[in-house]
């Protein structure tokens, strides 16, 4: 599988690496670190991407299938703009693993910083646990998150969401946060009830547009994430999360999105070309 080999090529680097501090061999070693961690504070930003998933207890397989391809666009993106000539370091992803009203405060979403690094990603994803569901589930707060720090002026670029269940209705937003047992009212970051239309309308209402690409798992969800992606000038598609080709979709879809923000179309098709023929 792709995954297994970037993570093999990533073991092999780092093995090389020790290879060379035994050896004494200092040039290498600097290359090597420069490479894996230099963020110049010079380098400008072109894509920010925000991946929200659903990590209610039906989603294992979707938070793995996650995981295993963390490294997979790094990787692939890194490897376009190195060939290039462009800056690997332009580029950065926040993962918001969202759940319901059935949960603590401390599980109803968790948010990851924003990262250059994969490895950051993954063990972050390493304490996202599956958990809860309630029938549609709690998109409404990942939405929120995203437009609070859209209105902070950070960049965004583009949104992927990753579910099985549609978000909760406003009917069901108060119905579920008056039937838990956490009093939500009491919590500052959940205090006022919110919904998906509200979060989508305030999500295109100023620019720069922030497309969201929703990959629904199970049909149950196919209409209303039709209709964010609509809303938003994204894309809508059934993943397969137990497939190639639903690897395959999910692979590609973020790291096009990346190369597009930042090097446009000509970008997408050196990847294509790399990855896809």
């Amino acid at each position: 599988m792709q995954c297994v080999k970037d993570l093999r090529c990533g073991h092999d680097q780092s093995m090389q690496m020790l290879y060379n501090i035994a050896a004494g061999d200092a040039i290498a070693v600097r290359k090597y670190l420069d490479s894996q961690n230099m963020i110049a504070l010079a380098t400008e930003l072109k894509s920010r991407s925000v991946i929200l998933v659903d990590a209610t207890y039906s989603m294992s397989p979707a938070i793995n299938a996650t995981k295993a391809k963390i490294c997979t666009v790094f990787n692939r993106a890194r490897t376009v703009l190195r060939e290039k000539g462009i800056d690997e370091q332009s580029f950065e992803v926040q993962i918001v693993a969202y759940r319901n009203y059935n949960c603590s405060r401390d599980t109803l979403m968790q948010v990851s910083p924003f990262v250059r690094d994969p490895q950051d990603l993954l063990r972050f994803m390493s304490g996202v646990d599956v958990d809860g569901g309630w029938g549609n589930e709690a998109i409404e707060v990942a939405l929120s998150h995203v437009n609070k720090v859209k209105a902070s002026g950070q960049l965004i670029t583009q949104i992927l969401l990753i579910g099985d269940a549609a978000a909760n209705t406003p009917a069901e937003v108060t119905q579920k946060r008056d039937q838990s047992a956490e009093n939500w009212a009491s919590v500052p970051e959940y205090s006022t009830p919110t919904n998906w239309e509200v979060e989508i309308a305030s999500l295109t209402s100023a620019p720069p547009a922030v497309p969201v690409h929703a990959f629904y798992i199970e049909n149950a969800a196919r209409d209303n994430f039709e209709e964010i992606a609509r809303r938003t000038g994204g894309r809508a598609e059934k993943l397969d999360v137990n497939s190639a080709e639903g690897d395959q979709l999910l692979t590609d879809c973020l790291t096009e999105q990346i190369l597009e923000n930042i090097g446009g179309a000509e970008l997408v098709v050196v990847y294509r070309k790399t990855y896809q023929s």
